[in-house]
């Protein structure tokens, strides 16, 4: 249930007074002591003040002053507090005794003189309950000049008076019998708040058909008090009612309206509304009590607020669920991102520094694959073009020949270190062509001369055996490395036959 507290001075007409009570007697010079500088006091033994009231806890308040005597407090005829208001010193705002934890509905709270001299009542604090758990109040003011409000039968029966002693600085009053002021609201409850004075009368309030009559001037009122509670409802069912108040005789006051709605998520138990002043205290059957700040005080209009504020109810924000969530998520996302960023730069440093720790990067010569002078194997290979021709790559990664993953092993070489020796190509002895030449038809037949200047016939050319490719070893020496040798083309025609013997080995 969502919970609020609901002040009253002792000049509601809502408490009833039974025996002797005086209304804040003229003599008395500490009376803007008091709260709305008003208290009701009796020296009669068995004097009793009355309240009844719908909701969960009531708690009332007086002096403590020399020559005070005995009092008790009793709700719904159980004794829930005896006590003494005698002190050496003068006190206010004390508070007498009260009840919490009641279940919620009507109740009845009876404060007595017990004897042993006056006692004098103060203020009252109810606390009521609207809607269900999880559920926050919100509270209207409604002023005498809204046009909500109906003053009825006729306009000219009411008439508007402008003092600063009125909420808003007006208020609304008629002296003609059986006017009416009327309203329609929707709420869970509802006060009305007017002024008390001895020439105030009788007045009767409608909520929704049913009547309460009530008397203005409160029995005894010396003065006017302004801002009194005139009446309130609590607990009413959801949905349109309608309020309406008679005036009967002699005056009748309207300055505001206060309705209370019950609003919020009905299923969350975690934001209940709190009163304006949390019950502090214990009382003498252990309920629990407000505290006696007089500046956490009711004003007298029927509402606790701090001194010289108007009326309020506080409520207690909450957050729900699914952003409480959300927030949790984001924050927990944030932080491993930003955990995740912090070891990826530790990381890189490290790394950076234990390589700047091993030395320089590490580099790989030059692979003969890497080289076309090496590549090839061909011509006359020294150490010194090896020395000339060899250079180091940048390269980190190649592919390791013995001589490389040596070096990569051991570090980088000393600049005076020579390269490995290449080993020479292997010397191929040269092959004497043979030729197998077919002669053009038309020529004549090739003959051959031999030492004594004569022909003899010409020997037979061997069968082709597959090695009529001429395999030229000066040709193969002096022939570019890297490109593999091509066959020289022999001119047509050209038959080898017949240059004679002395031409056995012909460059090409």
């Amino acid at each position: 249930m969502a919970l609020f507290n609901v002040s009253l001075d002792d000049s509601s007409p809502l408490i009833s007074y039974s025996g002797t009570w005086l209304d804040t007697p003229a003599s008395v010079s500490l009376a803007s002591n008091y709260s709305a500088a008003s208290f009701h006091s009796s020296s009669v033994q068995g004097a009793a003040a009355t309240l009844k009231f719908n909701g969960t806890g009531v708690w009332f308040y007086g002096a403590h002053r020399t020559g005070y005597g005995d009092y008790s407090l009793a709700v719904d005829g159980q004794s829930v507090a005896d006590g003494s208001a005698a002190s050496s010193d003068t006190l206010f705002n004390q508070l007498l005794g009260g009840s919490s934890n009641l279940t919620m509905g009507e109740h009845v709270a009876v404060l007595t003189n017990t004897g042993g001299g006056p006692i004098d009542l103060d203020s009252l604090i109810f606390e009521n309950q609207v809607g269900t758990s999880g559920q926050e109040v919100s509270m209207t003011t409604l002023d005498d000049s809204d046009t909500k409000i109906s003053y009825l039968p006729i306009a000219s029966d009411w008439a508007t008076s402008n003092n600063s002693l009125f909420a808003n600085g007006s208020a609304h009053y008629t002296q003609t019998a059986d006017a009416k002021v009327s309203l329609s609201f929707s709420g869970d409850a509802i006060a009305v708040y007017g002024g008390v004075s001895f020439d105030h009368g009788n007045y009767t309030v409608s909520l929704d058909g049913e009547e309460w009559d009530l008397n203005g001037a409160n029995g005894v009122a010396r003065m006017y008090h302004p801002q009194s509670l005139l009446y309130f409802a609590g607990g009413l069912n959801p949905g349109a009612h309608t309020l309406t108040i008679t005036a009967h005789d002699n005056f009748f006051d309207m300055d505001s309206v206060v309705i209370y709605s019950a609003n919020g998520d009905q299923t969350n138990p975690e934001s209940p509304i709190v009163s304006a002043d949390v019950p502090a205290g214990t009382d003498a059957s252990g309920g629990q009590l407000p505290g006696n700040n007089e500046a956490d005080h009711n004003d007298g209009n029927g509402e606790i607020n701090n001194a010289n504020s108007a009326p309020a109810v506080a409520t207690k924000q909450s957050i729900s669920k699914s952003v409480l969530i959300g927030i949790i998520a984001a924050c927990v996302i944030g932080f491993l991102s930003l955990l995740a960023i912090i070891v990826f730069v530790v990381t890189q440093i490290r790394r950076r520094r234990h390589e700047k720790a091993s030395g320089q990067e590490l580099e790989s010569p030059v692979l003969p694959m890497q080289n076309p002078d090496l590549e090839a194997g061909g011509g006359d290979f020294s150490n010194e073009k090896s020395a000339s021709k060899l250079s180091r790559s940048n390269s980190r990664f190649t592919m390791m020949s013995r001589w490389s993953q040596a070096s990569f092993i051991s570090g980088k070489p000393r600049d005076h270190e020579p390269a490995p020796p290449v080993p020479p190509v292997p010397f191929v002895p040269s092959i004497a062509p043979q030729m197998n030449m077919p002669v053009p038809p038309s020529q004549r037949a090739p003959s051959t001369w031999n030492a004594s200047g004569r022909s003899s016939p010409a020997p037979s050319m061997p069968e082709d055996d597959g090695r009529s490719e001429v395999v030229d070893d000066y040709y193969y020496r002096n022939s570019t490395a890297s490109v593999a040798p091509l066959r020289p083309t022999r001119p047509p025609g050209l038959d080898l036959r017949d240059l004679g013997p002395a031409f056995d080995h012909v460059p090409l």
